[in-house]
Formats: structure tokens, sequence, C-alpha cells
């Protein structure tokens, strides 16, 4: 018997994430997602973060573990940002509602 090949449509699921290596002017955002997918990566100082743009930054390769630095932040400053991993079969996941705040030099 063969089986029938099934659809992806389900989007990728965050599972973690945390900033890393937080500085005055930069930090690194990782998270892990249940399926490879891309990473990308909005923010701002106001919420709720739109992605109606492009990523703030982003990756193409397909990763369960997914890392993106941000550089260029001021000091002392609340930012808020928005995860989307996209898988193979173009489901789109994401996570909202994450912050973080640089400290002072």
């Amino acid at each position: 018997t063969q089986s029938v090949p099934t659809s992806d449509n389900l989007a990728p699921q965050v599972i973690f994430s945390t900033t890393a290596d937080l500085r005055a002017t930069s930090t690194s955002i990782i998270w892990v997602t249940n399926e490879a997918s891309d990473s990308k990566l909005w923010f701002g100082t106001s919420t709720p973060v739109s992605t109606a743009g492009m990523p703030t930054a982003s990756s193409t390769a397909l990763v369960y573990y997914h890392s993106l630095d941000l550089t260029d932040l001021v000091t002392s400053t609340q930012y808020y940002y928005t995860i989307g991993s996209t898988d193979s079969a173009g489901n789109t996941g994401f996570l909202t509602g994450n912050s973080f705040q640089t400290p002072a030099n």
C-alpha cells in the first residue's frame, strides 16, 4: 500500500524566546521553533509592533534555533519586538508581546 502525502498547513510554533548578551546599544534575540523555519524580527519603542513592513532583521535559513542581532540601540530604552518564522510550506507563526530594556552605559 502507498501512503498519501499530507500537506503541511500548520504554522511553526515558537517554543521559547529571550534576549541574550543584552548591552547598552545591542542585543541578540534568540528563539526555538518546533519545525525548521526562517527567522524574522520586527522591533520598535512602541507597542504593538507592526509586521506590515520589512522585518528589522531576518535570515532565510530554515532552522530550529534562531538568533538575530540588533545593533544601534539607544541606552536605557524599552524596546518591543515581534518574532515571525515561516516554514518551507509557507506557513508563518508569530510571537508578539515581547520586550527588553537596554541598560545604561
